[in-house]
């Protein structure tokens, strides 16, 4: 039943709303986190950006990608509290929700991949107490998945991989996915990225520069100074076209990453590695649409964690 589904779209929007400001929260002030929130429900929950709406959480082209992230930010958020509190029950949440993910889209299940990963790294080099019952975790996940994936496989044979797991041939071509991860159009491309890191940087920095050339004698006028550049460049970037201001994620991913895991790997800060993870399970939701970056089509149920890693970066 159709009203069935548009109240589990709400219901996985909402939680989802929820997971990433609880995430951005373990980094940063609540007005960011709240931003971020508040980001993801404008330009993801209830986006319409194609002729037949079916690429937001609400109602999604289909669940398994809602569901997917859904399982992922938690697993996500789980694994950020356990690092920084220890305890048990939020590891196995953590990867009770990875097998979730496993169950549903392959975009959702490479990030968690990731920062399990990263998570294991930080384990055996820091916190080698806890490794017993990770490793306990992580087998029964994997026998739980491969318990579901053998039963479908009893059933469908070989047509589980050509025609569910990896559908090459359902959606046509090669050009349809260099279209969405922006190949199609390399020079456009550079340009459309060019412009959106540029007006990003133009509404970031003239503010921090204005406040930081002026004397002391007049700080108290830069600020204000600054903050209403700060606002005039906000409304401007505003108005850029959804289809080329948000270009500059993935590189804003990028450096997050490459900064927290050069802290994280030089000493054991639990909040050091807490932002690598971040970084890299942001970075890892963006493959399929990494040059043509915005909540279109593949990128509403993509951008979620993205949009949390970019309030903490910010």
């Amino acid at each position: 039943n159709a009203d069935v589904l548009l109240v589990a779209g709400w219901v996985s929007a909402a939680v989802a709303a929820a997971l990433i400001y609880r995430i951005a929260r373990l980094f940063t002030h609540r007005l960011a986190s709240t931003c971020a929130a508040i980001a993801f429900l404008y330009l993801c929950a209830f986006g319409h950006y194609a002729t037949n709406d079916i690429f937001n959480w609400v109602f999604p082209y289909t669940y398994a990608a809602t569901y997917g992230m859904l399982c992922a930010l938690a697993s996500l958020f789980f694994l950020l509290k356990h690092v920084l509190r220890g305890g048990r029950r939020c590891l196995w949440l953590a990867v009770l929700c990875l097998a979730g993910a496993s169950l549903c889209k392959l975009e959702a299940l490479l990030p968690c991949l990731a920062v399990h990963g990263l998570f294991i790294v930080y384990a055996a080099r820091f916190r080698r107490e806890v490794w017993k019952g990770a490793a306990l975790a992580y087998g029964l996940a994997l026998l739980l998945v491969a318990g579901v994936y053998g039963y479908f496989w009893s059933t469908t044979g070989p047509a589980l991989l050509a025609e569910n797991i990896f559908p090459t041939g359902s959606v046509g071509a090669e050009a349809y996915h260099r279209h969405y991860l922006g190949l199609d159009e390399p020079l456009l491309t550079l340009k459309l990225i060019g412009w959106s890191c540029a007006a990003l940087l133009a509404m970031l920095l003239i503010p921090v520069l204005l406040s930081s050339l002026l004397d002391a004698s007049k700080r108290d006028h830069a600020r204000f100074a600054a903050a209403g550049l700060f606002l005039a460049g906000t409304a401007l970037y505003a108005r850029l076209p959804l289809e080329f201001s948000l270009r500059f994620v993935p590189f804003a991913c990028a450096l997050g990453c490459v900064l927290a895991g050069w802290r994280a790997w030089r000493g054991s800060a639990p909040q050091a590695w807490m932002r690598a993870m971040l970084f890299l399970f942001a970075l890892a939701c963006l493959p399929r649409i990494v040059f043509q970056t915005w909540a279109h089509h593949f990128g509403f149920f993509l951008l979620a964690a993205p949009l949390a890693a970019l309030a903490v970066l910010l």
